[in-house]
Order: structure tokens, then sequence, then C-alpha cells
């Protein structure tokens, strides 16, 4: 039976090190990794929460039909006063 698919997957291992361990198969690593976009983690971008916040903001006020207030304090907040993201699991 012929089968077009397209697989898409995410890790936040070190597959080339993995292999070198013996604890990820070589081949699956090279038929997976034909197109590799590597992104850096949401730490190290903080410039995209605000973007982020509002597209979930918006998106659930439409799924629940709640009123979509958009405040700039909350904003500031998640791009932290400090450097670093303040929303979600932060840690002080």
């Amino acid at each position: 039976m012929r089968v077009d698919c397209r697989i898409l997957c995410a890790t936040n291992q070190d597959l080339a090190a993995k292999i070198k361990a013996g604890t990820f198969r070589e081949e699956l690593y090279y038929r997976l990794g034909v197109v590799t976009v590597k992104l850096p983690p949401l730490r190290e971008r903080p410039e995209d929460i605000p973007h982020l916040a509002r597209f979930f903001l918006e998106r659930f006020s439409r799924r629940y039909g709640r009123a979509c207030r958009r405040r700039r304090v909350s904003m500031k907040r998640c791009s932290g006063s400090r450097g670093r993201a303040m929303c979600g699991n932060s840690r002080i």
C-alpha cells in the first residue's frame, strides 16, 4: 500500500550525542533529519512573548465567547521587566 505522509519531530535532546552513546538509531536520525529547523528557547527570544500572549488571548477569547481585554501592564509583565520572561512557569 502506497502512503504519502509527512512527519514532524521535536526534541530538546542532542541527538548526535545520543547516536554516539548508542541510545538513538543513526539511520532514524538521518531519515528524520531531512530538514532541520533550530529554534532557540523562548527565554532567549523574549520579544516573541507579547505576540504569543496576544495570539492565545484572542484565540481563547473567541473560543469561549469572552471579551478580549489587552492591557499594557500585562504585556510589560510578560516581556519581563528584568530581562527575562515572567509568564507561565517562571521562577523568581
